[in-house]
């Protein structure tokens, strides 16, 4: 899976330290982007100048910040997958 990501984002403060842990120590597989420092906290497409629309985003979690980040890529017409451990 690795081979094919393209990059990650985060959003809490715990999953951003890790990132942050994880280049120190050269363990981060990919590129990631900090949600909440950056104005992508606001606009991840802007941030990214991507085009969204027809692409298929897996979203890792469905909490609040999952089910935001899942509700914005659908509205942008994105193929959205959701993996959650907790759920059943």
């Amino acid at each position: 899976m690795k081979e094919i990501l393209v990059g990650v984002s985060e959003e809490t403060t715990t999953g951003v330290k890790r990132l942050y842990q994880m280049q120190e120590n050269g363990t981060l597989l990919f590129p990631a982007i900090n949600v909440n420092d950056s104005i992508t906290n606001r606009s991840l497409m802007r941030a990214t100048d991507v085009m969204i629309a027809g692409k298929v985003a897996i979203v890792c979690g469905y909490g609040d910040v999952g089910n935001g980040c899942a509700a914005t890529l659908k509205q942008a017409d994105a193929c959205v997958i959701v993996t959650d451990i907790d759920r059943y």
